[in-house]
C-alpha cells in the first residue's frame, strides 16, 4: 500500500506533463525559430504561422496571443532586446510598424520577404533517392531561403534554383512565378496549396474601375455585311419643282422673239425720223 502512493503520484505527473507538452510547440524536426529584434528603439510586430507558435522569452516580453497561430508584441524595451518565436509550418504573415530585423533558423531574412509567399518543393515519393533539379524564375520580386533549404540552393531577385535527392526544400518569395515554370518532376505548393491552383486562381483581383463619361457624341458605327446579306435600298425622293416668276430681262419663254421685234420697231422709227428730216430740208431749200 505504501508503494502504491508514490507510483500513483508518478503516474499523475507523467500524464500532466504529457498534457502540458501537447499545449506547447513540440521540439522536433518540424519546429523552426524566428527571432525578431528592433533596429532602432522599440518596434511593434504581429506574426502568424500556418501551424502553432509560441514565444520562448514571454516572461520579459510585452505581447498578446490570438489563438495558437498569431502573436503580437513589442520588442526592444529594457530587458527585452529580442523575441524568439518557435513555430511549426511556415510564416503566413509578418507585419511591423517600425524597422525590425528577422532571423529564420539563425539566418538573416528580409521581413518583407516573410510577408510574401511561401513555396514548398516536395521530392516525389515514388522516386526516392533520385536527384531532381528545379528552376523557378522570379518576376518583379525576390526570394530567400526558407525553413528547409540547402545552403547551395539559389534564392535571389532572379530565381529559385536547386536540386534534391529526397525530402523538402522551401523558400519565401515576392513577385510572381510564371505558370509554365513547373515541369512536374516535384510536387510544389505555394502558401499551402498546389502551385497551379495558386497561380491560376489565388491572385488578387484588381479593383473594378468605372470608365470616364464621354462628353462628345459617340462615333457612328460602320456596319459590314457579307455577300449573302442584302443591303437596304434607300429611295431618294425627286426634288420638288418651284415655279419662279419671269424676270424683267426677257429671258423667260419667248424672250428671243420679243427682243427681235423691239429692234425692228426701233429701226423703223429711226428711218421715219430721218425721212421727215430730209423732207423738211428739201422744202426749206425750195423757198
Amino acid at each position: 500500500m505504501i508503494l502504491l502512493v508514490p507510483v500513483s503520484i508518478l503516474l499523475v505527473a507523467v500524464l500532466a506533463g504529457s498534457g502540458l507538452a501537447a499545449a506547447q510547440v513540440t521540439e522536433n524536426a518540424s519546429t523552426h525559430t524566428l527571432t525578431i529584434t528592433a533596429k532602432n528603439g522599440s518596434a511593434s510586430y504581429a506574426v502568424t504561422s500556418s501551424g502553432s507558435l509560441q514565444l520562448d522569452n514571454g516572461e520579459n516580453s510585452d505581447y498578446t496571443v490570438a489563438g495558437d497561430r498569431q502573436i503580437a508584441g513589442t520588442v526592444g524595451k529594457a530587458g527585452d532586446e529580442k523575441d524568439v518565436i518557435r513555430y511549426t509550418g511556415y510564416i503566413r504573415s509578418l507585419e511591423a510598424q517600425e524597422d525590425i530585423q528577422a532571423r529564420l533558423n539563425g539566418r538573416n531574412v528580409s521581413p518583407d520577404i516573410l510577408a510574401g509567399n511561401h513555396i514548398k518543393i516536395i521530392h516525389p515519393t515514388n522516386a526516392s533517392g533520385e536527384s531532381i533539379n528545379y528552376h523557378y524564375p522570379i518576376n518583379g520580386g525576390s526570394a530567400e531561403h526558407g525553413e528547409q533549404a540547402d545552403q547551395n540552393d539559389v534564392a535571389n531577385e532572379m530565381m529559385i534554383q536547386g536540386s534534391m535527392n529526397n525530402g523538402v526544400d522551401s523558400f519565401y518569395f515576392t513577385g510572381e512565378i510564371p505558370n509554365n515554370a513547373f515541369n512536374g518532376l516535384a510536387t510544389v505548393q505555394i502558401n499551402g496549396q498546389p502551385a497551379e491552383k495558386f497561380l491560376n486562381s489565388d491572385r488578387p483581383t484588381p479593383p473594378a474601375t468605372t470608365p470616364p463619361t464621354s462628353t462628345t457624341s459617340p462615333p457612328s458605327k460602320t456596319v459590314t455585311t457579307d455577300a449573302t446579306t442584302p443591303l437596304p435600298t434607300t429611295t431618294t425622293p425627286p426634288p420638288t419643282a418651284t415655279n419662279s416668276p419671269p424676270n424683267d430681262s426677257g429671258t423667260s419663254d419667248g424672250g428671243e422673239s420679243v427682243g427681235l421685234l423691239e429692234q425692228i420697231i426701233r429701226t423703223i422709227v429711226v428711218l421715219v425720223v430721218l425721212a421727215l428730216i430730209g423732207i423738211g430740208a428739201v422744202l426749206y431749200l425750195r423757198r
